[in-house]
């Protein structure tokens, strides 16, 4: 009888060792599919794409007090992507609907103007600056997204911030001439709704703001028809002598900080709040509209 010691002849010893290596390949590609030691379907290594959304740097504020968007804090990125349509409410007659949906981060998005004309009648719904160093603002007059908060404007362009610091703050700006509007500002701790006309201007003449509050002086922003020289809450006419016509042609965009968890909506009309009284508006959705 031949000796166990026989095993260790090479003669033997080798097909032992290539079962056990095809044994232990075969159990490998049962248990692994990916074939890399890892769970089916784990991604290593990259982030996937998120639908082509693109980011421009803007201030964010939080970080540094006393002063709103940035100043002495630290700088962010702002998304600049939109929600999708399903997720718009209904147009309201005449006019144009986009909303913010907060998440987190600090947001500027453009927002759509009546296709009829140029905006002349903005309403900011379910706004709230915030409860510190936070604003909301609307921008208007810009080929692209904004990219500072605090930057300067051009000659055409306009901006209104709603500021829920320290002290509370509407404040207007047209180009390099800026105001800020008195009163009691504590709507804007929201969430709030308000509204403006926004004339054009001219070469001869400064754009007239007037802006209305929901709730105060008897100014109701669903009902043109009670927004009226005596229940403004301010307006804004000669800015300091600063004559010229805002670019409304270009885009409107809204800026949210990003600690603020509220969903604004901005509409526009083509029309004043009297001319859209006179046109019949209001806020019935237009046939069709989702």
């Amino acid at each position: 009888m031949r000796s166990l010691l026989d095993l260790r002849r090479p003669s033997l010893l080798l097909p032992l060792l290539l079962l056990a290596s095809c044994s232990g390949s075969s159990s490998a590609s049962s248990d692994d599919p990916d074939g890399a030691g890892g769970r089916s379907g784990e991604s290593t290594g990259g982030s996937s794409a998120s639908g082509g959304d693109t980011n421009a740097p803007i201030d964010e504020e939080g970080t540094g007090g006393g002063a709103p968007d940035g100043l002495g804090g630290e700088a962010g990125a702002a998304d600049t992507g939109g929600g999708s349509d399903a997720d718009e409410p209904p147009q309201p007659e005449g006019g144009c609907r986009t909303t913010l949906a907060a998440n987190g981060t600090a947001q500027i998005v453009e927002v759509c103007r009546p296709a009829d004309g140029a905006p002349q009648h903005v309403r900011l719904e379910n706004v709230d600056a915030g409860a510190g160093h936070t604003s909301v603002q609307l921008f208007l007059g810009f080929d692209e997204p904004p990219t500072s908060t605090q930057g300067p404007l051009a000659a055409d362009q306009f901006k209104i911030m709603l500021y829920s610091g320290t002290p509370k703050d509407v404040h207007v700006s047209f180009g390099e001439a800026s105001a800020t509007l008195s009163g009691d500002h504590s709507f804007t701790g929201g969430p709030s709704t308000l509204c403006f006309d926004l004339g054009d201007g001219a070469v001869d003449r400064a754009p007239r703001f007037v802006l209305w509050v929901d709730g105060v002086n008897g100014a109701t922003c669903s009902d043109f028809t009670t927004l009226t020289e005596d229940t403004a809450y301010g307006s804004e006419a000669h800015w300091g002598g600063a004559l010229g016509i805002i670019a409304k042609a270009k885009g409107m965009y809204l800026y949210q900080a990003g600690a603020i968890d509220a969903d604004p909506s901005v509409v526009s009309w083509s029309c004043s709040a009297s001319s859209c009284v006179t046109r019949g508006l209001g806020d019935v959705p237009s046939e069709g509209a989702r």
